[in-house]
This record gives C-alpha cells, structure tokens and sequence, in this order.
C-alpha cells in the first residue's frame, strides 16, 4: 500500500498533467538560484539538511 505522500504526489502529478502544466520531479533541478536555496534553507527543527519538495511547478 502506497503512503499517503506518495499517492497524493501521483494525484497531484495526474492533475497537472491534465491541465498541460509542467511539473518537475524531486530530483529534477529547476534552476540554480532555487537549487541553492532549497540547499541551504533550514529544516523542519532548525538543522542543516537539504530540502527536497514533494513536486514542483511553475
């Protein structure tokens, strides 16, 4: 059984394909200035670590 972020990512995936918007995978690199900042932007408790978004559109 798929977890909850996973079948709402393959819902959301479905939906913007639908509307013929372009969305981005979590390792897919939209650009550098906002591959920076999802590097060095704090985690959920403070910490260093790398941010990595479930989808991505523009």
């Amino acid at each position: 059984m798929p977890s909850v972020e996973e079948t709402i990512e393959y819902e959301i995936k479905k939906e913007l394909e639908n509307l013929n918007i372009r969305s981005f995978a979590k390792t897919d690199s939209i650009n550098d200035e906002i591959k920076r900042a999802l590097e060095k932007a704090p985690s959920k408790s403070g910490g260093v670590a790398r941010i990595t978004p479930i989808s991505n559109c523009f």
